[in-house]
């Protein structure tokens, strides 16, 4: 009985409101989009080689080795943007976004370095270890 008392509380949606545009709508009009693309090839299970995209500290997105993607909306306004494949990362790299600018990121390990060299690299520093460029 005690629950039927609140849901009857619950606000339910107006119909009256159904022409509005969404504000989330919106918002998303004036956020900048980042995409990153892992360029990394893996032999394994593609679900462990997948690199996790970080804006300001906060996971928003994971993409699949072999070129897949993923997508976030950012606000405008400086952002640090950084990614990590297992418990290695890659420097920050900083994105002055704007209002509906498009940035295109690219993740791999550093490939300009010998096989020897770059096992030392992932050994030696792993959270400045990865590569992230803009495209």
């Amino acid at each position: 009985m005690a629950i039927w008392g609140v849901l009857s509380e619950v606000p339910r949606h107006d119909p009256a409101n159904w022409g509005r545009p969404d504000t989330l709508l919106e918002m998303a009009d004036d956020r900048g989009r980042v995409e990153l693309v892992n360029n990394y090839r893996f032999v394994g299970d593609p679900r462990i080689a997948r690199f996790h995209l970080y804006v300001d500290g906060k996971k928003v997105g994971s993409a699949q080795p072999h070129g897949g993607s993923c997508r976030a909306n950012v606000a405008p306004g400086a952002h640090k943007a950084r990614i990590r494949f297992w418990w290695y990362f890659s420097p920050s790299l900083t994105l002055d976004m704007v209002p509906g600018q498009s940035v295109r990121l690219t993740g791999d390990i550093p490939r300009e370095l010998s096989v020897p060299r770059r096992m030392v690299r992932l050994g030696l520093h792993p959270l400045t270890s990865l590569v992230l460029q803009v495209v």
